[in-house]
């Protein structure tokens, strides 16, 4: 019989391996974390794109295919865009899939626009390659529940580090998750470890369908206020995946704009899912990835200026030379932090911020000068016209001189 002092450590094995995870799957050259997302993934469905841009380290490819709800159904779309989309995203070969991706996730959708052998791709890639593979909600849809036996009895579920429980919902409300204190560290895994989150309704109260976590995964994260399990992981292979109950389109808004670290949340989750070690210095991370979304945001606004003084045939060559060098700065700023030399990169990001606040004031400058040429013309053409048809009025009801007054003649007698 096995004493119980050698039994602690077999029992501490699971928690260790998922913590520690493999090696990172990440892209050999550029060392960015290839995402690639099917069903609930484009904006305005999800916010999740619009976050992710927050970190230079990631490219995110979104594959919309939830075709019978939101999104879709507000532009008519149907299932045949699906299978285009699928064509044109998701690699037709088991290489090309290890090749092109470093993260799966599958958000909420109906799992019959994927075959049995690309499902059986992703689980070997997680398993053989490390590809990370997460899963958001597809545990119950009171609509579409048909599909749910397909997904169970697919390759790719064997992945997963929880099992379906058919027919059974978590009662609501649910207000919001706490991350789970871990025995071994007695503080919350690495990518949840983040201040306040309790605090905030990170995740949107819906129907989800209880997950029981397989032997050797761990409970991350729980709902408030009951203690039902809603974020669970483990090591499969050598890759990671998770689990999340709720979906992608129930990312809260007011979370993302009241709490700090609502960014990190979302963020953190492809580091872990890539297994790359999440960053201990938290608040200066979370600085870049808000700042680094702040220059998106910007660059954004200040390149539609320029196209639009464009349209008045401004010369707009100096603005796109500056533009230029502004993105080159940037592109130095994603170099470090891929170095994780995360306090020079902070630095380098305020320089390049500066650099394209110029920028954008100069393209403000210009389009104002544009403008005001315009409505000079404008004004002239408008006082013009008001001052020949005051004339013309003036002359011909004020002055009459071009009218004879009526007299009589003498065979009107």
């Amino acid at each position: 019989m096995v004493s119980p002092s050698k039994l602690a450590p077999l029992l501490m094995l699971p928690l260790v391996v998922g913590l520690v995870g493999s090696p990172a799957k990440v892209d050999p050259i550029t060392g960015l974390v290839r995402v690639v997302c099917i069903g609930e993934s484009y904006y305005p469905e999800t916010r999740l794109p619009i976050i992710l841009t927050a970190d230079p380290r990631i490219r995110y490819q979104p594959i919309p295919a939830n075709w019978y709800e939101s999104t879709f159904a507000a532009v008519g779309g149907s299932k045949a865009d699906v299978y285009r989309f699928m064509r044109l995203y998701l690699p037709r070969t088991y290489e090309r899939l290890v090749d092109a991706y470093d993260v799966i996730l599958l958000s909420d959708f109906e799992v019959d626009i994927i075959t049995g052998e690309q499902f059986a791709w992703m689980e070997r890639s997680t398993r053989e390659e490390g590809m990370g593979l997460g899963k958001y909600e597809m545990n119950w849809d009171p609509a579409h529940f048909s599909t749910l036996p397909i997904f169970v009895a697919s390759a790719v579920y064997r992945a997963m580090p929880a099992d379906l429980q058919e027919g059974k919902l978590i009662p609501k409300p649910l207000n919001g998750i706490y991350a789970v204190l871990l025995p071994e560290t007695g503080r919350p895994h690495p990518m949840l470890d983040l201040p306040g989150m309790s605090k905030y309704q990170v995740l949107v109260s819906g129907d989800y369908g209880y997950e029981i976590p397989r032997a050797g995964a761990i409970v991350v994260a729980r709902f408030l206020p009951k203690g039902e399990d809603a974020v669970i992981i483990w090591t499969y292979g050598e890759g990671q995946a998770l689990t999340c109950l709720p979906g992608h389109d129930k990312i809260d808004g007011s979370a993302l704009a009241q709490w700090p670290f609502a960014l990190d949340f979302w963020i953190n989750q492809m580091w872990y899912l890539a297994g790359l070690e999440i960053p201990k210095d938290v608040e200066l991370v979370h600085q870049l990835r808000e700042r680094s979304l702040a220059y998106s945001s910007e660059r954004s606004l200040t390149a539609a200026v320029i196209e639009f003084v464009e349209k008045f045939g401004v010369s707009t060559g100096k603005l796109y030379e500056h533009l230029s060098e502004v993105d080159d700065a940037k592109k130095g700023v994603d170099r470090l932090y891929l170095e994780e030399r995360y306090e020079e990169s902070l630095e380098k990001l305020k320089e390049a911020f500066e650099g394209l606040t110029m920028v954008s004031d100069e393209s403000v400058a210009m389009k104002e000068k544009a403008l005001f040429w315009i409505y000079m013309v404008e004004w002239f053409t408008v006082m013009g016209t008001s001052v020949l048809t005051g004339f013309v009025l003036w002359t011909l009801m004020v002055r009459r001189r071009l009218y004879r007054e009526v007299k009589v003649t003498r065979s009107g007698r």
